[in-house]
């Protein structure tokens, strides 16, 4: 039902002439036309962004792998771009770009061997483009099902390249933070946890586990839960002893062990925790197991880890497998992270892209570039 106006509204709007409305919806479109070029306007664009890549890659070879800002810091040039409602010509932007673009980490060389992000992938990039100007909706079947079915095909291929079973499933996340959250998110809808449950629902992790998992654990509401730190190992892995006295001193004084968290290379060291064992006593003791790999600043930070290998020790009920700019949580299908195994349909971006992102890093350890 039409909610009546009231006759001030009423004579306001009918004061204005239906021509003037016209002539300003026009001038509206006109303006955002700027952003839907035509064809040749088009090209131009992507000539010029495809050469200034090329000259990128072309000096990549000699380019050093870090360089310091220095008094004459050329990245102060974006900060003085004017943001008006005026645009300036792309050449422009991108010769400010190039120049400024100096100072700091190429991840891209050569000799930089982890720090967070890797070296870009060519044709990534590519499928970034394709991506971005389609900007399909991947988070309903019925609006973008090429969309959900590569989602969908690269966790099967994941799920595949770990070693899981076909009722293995997961979803694709923005990063190791986010993965580890969904996990101990999933755990805990698994356990059934309350909040009367939480002061004696015990974490299991080691000095060497990832700041991210901390805070999930106060963002995912178990905060108040209990953590022990388990001591390590000569190789600076999880002892699986000290977990195990853990688990029978917290049972003794009346506790439940809810979660174990073990890592697949830490940021420190890279070692990798038994895995495995780690599983086994999981399982044994009724309580989830879940198993990252560092968010940041660990050379492994982009390969993959296949659990059936012998540096995981065998198969793991939980993992997450991080490639360039996002992750990939996955579950086999246990009846304690039942979680898993609904897919997050999200950006359609990400998703389309990430059946690009190989975890190759052949390129960049070939050679380790010479320091200007």
């Amino acid at each position: 039902m039409p909610v009546p106006r009231s006759s001030e509204a009423r004579n306001a709007s009918s004061a204005v002439p239906a021509d003037a409305s016209w002539d300003h919806l026009d001038r509206l479109e006109a303006r955002a036309r700027v952003l839907e070029p035509g064809p040749d306007v088009r090209r131009d664009w992507t000539e010029q962004v495809i050469a200034q890549a090329e000259r990128f890659l072309t000096r990549l070879a000699d380019a050093p792998t870090y360089v310091p800002r220095g008094p004459d810091d050329p990245s102060r040039a974006v900060a003085d771009v004017p943001l008006a409602e005026e645009g300036l010509p792309l050449d422009t932007l991108l010769r400010t770009l190039e120049t400024a673009d100096v100072p700091g980490i190429n991840p891209a060389s050569g000799g930089h061997l982890g720090y967070i992000p890797g070296g870009g992938l060519f044709p990534s990039a590519l499928a970034d483009l394709l991506a971005d100007v389609e900007n399909r909706y991947s988070g309903i079947f019925y609006a973008g099902p090429s969309a959900v079915r590569i989602e969908n095909r690269m966790i099967r291929w994941m799920c595949e390249l770990v070693g899981y079973p076909q009722g293995a499933w997961g979803d694709l996340t923005s990063g190791g933070s986010i993965a580890n959250l969904t996990a101990i998110v999933a755990a805990r809808q698994a356990a059934g946890l309350r909040g009367a449950d939480l002061e004696r629902a015990v974490v299991y992790r080691t000095p060497q586990t990832h700041h991210c998992v901390t805070k999930a654990l106060r963002i995912a509401g178990l905060g108040d839960a209990p953590v022990r730190e388990i001591a390590l190992d000569a190789q600076w892995r999880m002892d699986i002893g000290a977990l195990e006295t853990a688990i029978r001193t917290d049972r003794a004084q009346g506790l439940r062990p809810f979660l174990i968290v073990a890592s697949a290379g830490t940021t420190d060291t890279g070692a990798v925790d038994p895995l495995g064992p780690v599983a086994e006593v999981a399982e044994r003791e009724a309580c989830g197991c879940t198993w990252t790999r560092p968010t940041a600043g660990s050379s492994r930070s982009s390969t993959v880890c296949v659990p059936s290998s012998p540096i995981c020790g065998g198969p793991t009920p939980w993992c997450w497998i991080r490639t360039r700019g996002s992750s990939c949580r996955m579950g086999r299908g246990r009846s304690w992270c039942g979680g898993a195994r609904r897919c997050a349909m999200r950006s359609a971006t990400r998703r389309r892209t990430c059946a690009t992102r190989r975890t190759s890093r052949r390129s960049r350890l070939r050679r380790i570039t010479r320091p200007s």
